[in-house]
């Protein structure tokens, strides 16, 4: 079982699980139960995939290319353009593959940097990605401010497809949602508000 945060910082009961679920409130016999619960071993699947890094703009999406990257990785990089950011990920990588949509972006970076490795293709196509793999670690850049309801199955798709190391998303809604989420228990006791003044 693991152990929560407070807002304060300071570690309190074990009320979370590792697993992500709320135990508050919990007996031992239904901490028990829950541990055997398919909830538990769903989401403690799900905790085991690779971790998930979200960029709002190119400066943050390069940036994490020095702390996601290893020089034995192999990457792959979804909407790629015209390469810019491919050939930062090749300088760090064993080997990458640029994956874009758009004919004349592809020819744009394989005219660019030719040596590096082009592919113009469907993201969503990920039996051919497949093909290519594997991958250690992801990079997706399909247009920053993206709606999440066309990002969002992508996203699923490559991970449960590809099950990389780490997937890096460049999504400013993504992660402006994501700045504005808390864990159920984490959330500050109603009863604890102040009072208005007046």
């Amino acid at each position: 079982l693991g152990r929560r945060h407070s807002l304060t910082g300071k570690s309190s009961s074990a009320d979370l699980c590792s697993c992500g679920a709320s135990l508050a409130g919990m007996t031992e016999a239904d901490r028990r139960f829950h541990q055997q619960s398919r909830r538990h071993i769903t989401n403690c699947r799900a905790l085991r995939r690779g971790r998930i890094v979200v960029a709002e703009n190119f400066s943050e999406y390069r940036r994490s290319i020095e702390t996601v990257v290893a020089a034995t990785d192999r990457v792959l990089e979804v909407g790629c353009g015209r390469g810019v950011t491919t050939a930062l990920i090749a300088r760090r990588c064993g080997h990458v593959l640029g994956v874009d949509l758009s004919a004349k972006v592809i020819a744009m970076a394989r005219s660019r940097f030719p040596r590096l490795d082009f592919l113009e293709a469907d993201a969503s196509d990920v039996s051919a990605l497949r093909a290519r793999g594997p991958f250690d670690k992801i990079f997706v850049d399909v247009n920053g401010s993206r709606e999440l309801q066309m990002l969002l199955p992508l996203l699923e798709a490559l991970d449960a497809a590809l099950a990389p190391e780490a997937l890096v998303v460049k999504n400013a809604p993504l992660k402006r949602l994501l700045m504005r989420a808390s864990l159920v228990d984490a959330l500050p006791n109603p009863s604890c508000r102040p009072r208005p003044l007046g």
